[in-house]
């Protein structure tokens, strides 16, 4: 047989198992439309229980699924509430890059959460949910990586949930130091100015914020008495006591704060502000360590 003709047969066999390949990819394993994830642009207080929504420069980040919906049809599409087709499953994958994030999927509108949070899955898969759903995505630190996750739809791949465990801390070893810090501001500014303190109140481990973490919660709620109360937050930095990040802030007057984590060898950070209103103030910090963690509190001290 002539050279040419040869070389002719193997580039058309060649082809043809580049065409089979490329249906096989198309129409196996994932559907042909993938979508992103984005990050919430807003806050969303004003709906009952609900405290989603972060600025772009929080040491916080939340996102969901965006399917192309324009966002004047209300509600339901900004949020990015979808309903998982039948016999299907959704799909987000995450790329190498991402850390320090977790996912919920949260029935609409009952609020109630379907899918206990999963720490940092490579591949996060849901499916058999009949409810309008809103994934959620939070995580701590900036998420630049949000823009390689990957959402689709495709079939169930029957293959059990592989939870990746939470690191387990130790703080209790930081105690003395804290104090030490604590002496060394709010103590001394009391001793400055005659002042005396009034109360000290000690964050306990939340139960019912939403949406719940595979990690740890620890918040505040306080009510003023006064306008001219002041109020000094001394609170663990978590990459000396931990080495892991974590996000704390606080709700006032309808905003929120966000305290800074110090990135090196201080062991507390400290924050005073005065009260705007005397509706309550909330202060929350979210980390992403297992429960099994014995975590220092922050705590608030009144004058």
């Amino acid at each position: 047989m002539d050279t040419k003709y040869i070389i002719l047969a193997f580039i058309i066999v060649v082809v043809i198992i580049i065409v089979i390949v490329m249906w096989y990819n198309s129409s196996g394993k994932k559907d042909n439309k993938t979508y992103r994830l984005v990050k919430f642009s807003g806050l969303f207080s004003n709906i009952t229980n609900l405290n989603i929504g972060h600025y772009s420069n929080a040491p916080i980040f939340q996102a969901r699924p965006w399917l192309g919906k324009e966002l004047d049809k209300g509600l339901d599409s900004y949020m990015g509430v979808i309903q998982i087709p039948k016999d299907k499953s959704l799909y987000i994958k995450f790329p190498k890059e991402a850390k320090n994030y977790e996912v919920s999927a949260i029935a609409y509108p009952s609020w109630e959460l379907v899918d206990d949070p999963t720490f940092e899955p490579n591949l996060y898969e849901l499916s058999g949910i009949s409810e309008r759903i809103l994934i959620l995505v939070t995580g701590i630190g900036e998420g630049d990586w949000l823009d390689q996750a990957k959402v689709y739809y495709s079939t169930p791949s029957g293959k059990p949930k592989r939870k990746k465990e939470l690191p387990i801390t130790d703080e209790n070893k930081y105690i003395n130091e804290i104090n030490i810090f604590y002496n060394l501001t709010v103590d001394e500014y009391l001793r400055e100015h005659n002042l005396t303190l009034t109360d000290e109140i000690t964050s306990i481990v939340e139960t019912s914020s939403f949406p719940l973490s595979s990690g740890i919660i620890t918040s505040i709620t306080h009510k003023p008495k006064s306008l001219d109360e002041v109020i000094f937050i001394v609170y663990p930095n978590r990459k000396y006591t931990s080495g892991v990040e974590s996000a704390i802030y606080l709700t006032m007057n309808k905003k929120k704060i966000y305290l800074k984590q110090e990135d090196n060898n201080l062991v507390a950070g400290i924050y005073s502000f005065t009260p705007e209103t005397l509706d309550d103030i909330y202060i929350e910090e979210r980390l992403l360590v297992s429960k099994e963690s014995k975590i220092l509190p922050f705590n608030i001290y009144l004058i």
